[in-house]
Parts: structure tokens; sequence; C-alpha cells
């Protein structure tokens, strides 16, 4: 366990304590701060801020937990846009390597240096694979997030930080694909970030981790990064048992069978409620 010098948020459900006392016994970090999530299936308790975004969808069809993660991550967003230097946010799912936290130190350097004191970038990747140590050349849990050289995906801009390239639109079956549960964010970033939503009707439409990666692809002021190797990972992912190996595009996620009882299609929808 270390003593970082950087603002460390995590989000964690208050009616998941077993999940926050098990990232406390993990943590490598000695100052980290847990934020208080916004649960998607009790939306009426929520404060004045979250009632004012959900109430254009109140009524909708939507799956409650989805709508939580990203008003979870939306409001933390707004801490940050009001802070003087990055901030990581982690899920309090991530699982960490013994140097996680000396890949994080040297990360956060990196990103507070002088050589990206012309670079605008939004928020960097840690995290949001399946993979320990994800990278260039990784052998991942799905072939489609292979990347076989840095180009044309990135640009390496530091010891450990990489430019992502805009090459096509991101999504599940890219190998920019991420999910999120960690990054760095500026606050510029967060800012902009902020804009963009308060402005996409469809910012409740879809998961975070896609509209992040839409956004991504749509708007050239949104510049994300990687930092390699990714010093956090995800566990088990339910996709199913069975071969991926031949599946160079990725699964087609309305009609494989294998993904009918699986996480990838994120759950019942219901009724949002105020």
């Amino acid at each position: 366990m270390g003593d970082n010098k950087y603002d460390v948020r995590v989000i964690n459900l208050k009616s998941r304590p077993e999940r926050w006392e098990h990232f406390c016994e993990v943590s490598p970090f000695t100052n980290y701060s847990r934020f208080n999530a916004v649960d998607g299936r009790n939306l009426s308790n929520e404060n004045k801020i979250v009632k004012i975004k959900v109430k254009p969808i109140e009524g909708q069809d939507r799956v409650l937990g989805e709508i939580g993660c990203t008003l979870s991550h939306y409001m933390l967003w707004r801490y940050v846009r009001e802070q003087e230097k990055p901030v990581l946010i982690l899920e309090d799912d991530v699982i960490f390597h013994d140097d996680s936290f000396q890949t994080l130190n040297e990360a956060y350097e990196e990103l507070c240096s002088g050589n990206l004191k012309d670079v605008e970038w939004v928020l960097a990747w840690v995290g949001g694979q399946w993979t320990p140590k994800y990278g260039i050349k990784s052998v991942c849990k799905f072939p489609f997030h292979y990347s076989k050289d840095t180009e044309p995906w990135y640009t390496k801009t530091s010891n450990s930080l990489y430019m992502r390239n805009s090459v096509g639109r991101g999504g599940w079956r890219s190998p920019t694909y991420r999910t999120t549960s960690g990054y760095f964010i500026s606050p510029a970033g967060a800012g902009l970030l902020i804009k963009l939503a308060d402005r996409d009707p469809n910012f409740f439409n879809i998961a975070i981790d896609i509209w992040l990666l839409g956004i991504e692809a749509m708007y050239l002021p949104v510049r994300y990064m990687d930092v390699f190797p990714h010093p956090i990972y995800q566990g088990s992912y339910n996709i199913g048992e069975g071969d991926w190996s031949a599946v160079a595009t990725g699964p087609d996620i309305n009609n494989d069978e294998r993904l009918q009882n699986s996480d990838v299609l994120r759950g019942k929808r219901e009724k949002i409620t105020l």
C-alpha cells in the first residue's frame, strides 16, 4: 500500500457494502474516497440534480442499473470539473496487480508533466478490459480486442501513455473498446463531457461506455489515451461457453444463442420512476 498524491474516487452502491469492504482490503492506495453511486432502482431518493437530469425520460423503459451507472459517472464529472488536477475514477469491482500502484503513479506524473501541455486530453483509460496487464499484443479474452501493433490504433506519447487515433467507429468489436472500470479524467475533459451529455438526447439510451466510445469517434476535441499496460482489469465475464478464436469480427449480440443469458444484453428494461 502506498501514499498516492492524486485524488481517487471509487463508485460504490450503498446497498453493496461487501464490495466496498473488498475494495478496501485489496486497494493499493492509502488515500481514496468512496462515491455514493446513484441507484437506478431508487431514483426518487436521489438529489435534485439527478432528478432534473432524469426527468425527460421519466416513464420510459430503460435498464435501471445502466441509468444508475451513467448518472454516477456524470455526477463525478461534475466534481472533477471543479478540481485543478486529474482525478482517478474507479468502479468498486476492479482487480489490481502487484505493480498497479507504481504504474498509476507514473502515469499520473506523465499526465501532469509539461510534455502534454499542448494536448487537450479528456481521459486516460487505466483499465476496461478482462486481460491482466492489457496492452499491445496482449492475448485477449476476445480476439477482436487484440491489437497486433501500435498503429493504426495508437500513437505513443510517453513511457506509458498512448494517444488513441480515430480509426473508424469504436465499439464492442474494436481493439479500443473499454468499460468504465477505471480512468484518469482531466478537469477540462470533465467539463467537455458534461456539455456533450447535456445536449445529447441519446445520453441515456445506451450504456455509458458505449456513449463515451461513440463521442470519441464523432467529435475531434474528444481525445482519449490509454495507460499501457493497463494497471487494473476486470474479473470474469458472463458471455457463455465456446471457442471464440474464429470470430474475428466479434459475436452478433442479437443472434448468437451463447449471449442470450449474458451480461452483454445489459439486463431487464423497466420504467423510470421518480
